[in-house]
């Protein structure tokens, strides 16, 4: 007698689940924005400059040295150079240099077609045995409750980042598109290498419930199995990040690297990535036979019943069309 499978959450936790690392391109903001100043052209910046003068001063010092008969009387001088400065402005032409390049902003996450993929050939199951020894007075029946407890986990992998830039987080989650939440970070930041992607990913065990029913004739062994399987779901994504940054001084005014370029778009570079998540399938139950082991019995014993066992890979399971 079958009952549907449900699912009950157990257990509830974050971790970080990372899966082989793919070597991601990364836009450089500060080459970016660098190259587009450079292409802007030299921009006039007047700065305060110190010019030195030198002028040679000599002053009387020492005693006065008079000829022993009377003669003329002469002060010894002493003559250095001292350097004096004075200040004036000076216009010059030059490329502007930005500096605290940092994102404004962060487009919101678009999600690009999912994909699912069952791993029947990864089985973890739930198994119930029961042997009717040849000496049962009649068929024996039993009846099993099976359940399977499984780890849902994600991760995530940038096939296109951006780096060089202030510490910035992007957060967001998958609560309406995959069947459990998955809440995943994005942190750029001054690296010299990738930026970092950091998945708080939502890793919950459920477990998938079963009951089944069979009857074993005398002398047989029947089997139960709830088998339960991963469903991969494959998630692209992008966004794209807006950045300014402060310039150097100069005579236009500009402050920002905004004031140069207002257009948005020109400050804006892309991210990319997949998000991976992993689920248990909904479940299947499965009747097998099983070789009759006669040391399980003996004249006071008539059946033998294992619940929530993992049979051995050497006993052949035959399963009942």
């Amino acid at each position: 007698m079958r009952q549907s499978i449900c699912a009950i959450a157990t257990l509830v936790f974050l971790a970080t689940c990372s899966g082989q690392p793919v070597a991601a391109q990364t836009t450089d903001a500060a080459q970016k924005v660098g190259a587009i100043l450079t292409s802007y052209g030299p921009v006039p910046a007047t700065t305060i400059v110190q010019v030195p003068h030198i002028q040679n001063v000599c002053r009387q010092d020492g005693p006065v040295h008079c000829k022993s008969h009377g003669g003329e009387c002469n002060p010894t001088e002493e003559c250095h150079n001292e350097t004096t400065y004075t200040t004036h402005p000076q216009t010059t032409n030059s490329i502007l240099t930005a500096s605290n390049i940092r994102i404004l902003q962060s487009a919101p996450i678009s999600w690009g077609a999912m994909t699912s993929t069952g791993l029947p050939d990864r089985i973890y199951p739930d198994t119930g045995i029961v042997q009717a020894c040849s000496n049962a007075p009649a068929p024996v029946t039993k009846g099993f409750s099976l359940a399977v407890a499984y780890t849902r986990q994600s991760s995530i992998q940038l096939t296109q980042s951006v780096q060089h830039t202030q510490n910035y987080t992007i957060t967001f989650d998958t609560a309406k598109i995959l069947p459990f939440k998955v809440g995943a970070q994005l942190v750029i930041g001054d690296q010299t290498t990738n930026s970092v992607a950091t998945v708080d990913t939502s890793i919950q065990t459920v477990t998938r419930t079963d009951t089944d029913s069979i009857t074993v004739n005398p002398g047989a062994v029947g089997v139960v199995q709830l088998r339960v399987w991963p469903v991969q779901y494959t998630l692209p994504f992008t966004t794209t990040v807006t950045v300014d940054a402060d310039l150097s001084p100069n005579d236009k005014g500009f402050k920002l690297l905004s004031d140069v370029f207002p257009d948005p778009a020109v400050r804006t570079y892309p991210i990319n990535g997949t998000l991976q998540a992993d689920d248990a399938s909904a479940g299947e139950v499965v009747e097998m036979t099983a070789p009759y082991d006669a040391s399980l019995c003996d004249s006071d014993v008539t059946q033998h019943i294992g619940e929530h066992i993992t049979p051995s890979k050497k006993v052949k399971l035959t399963r009942i069309q």
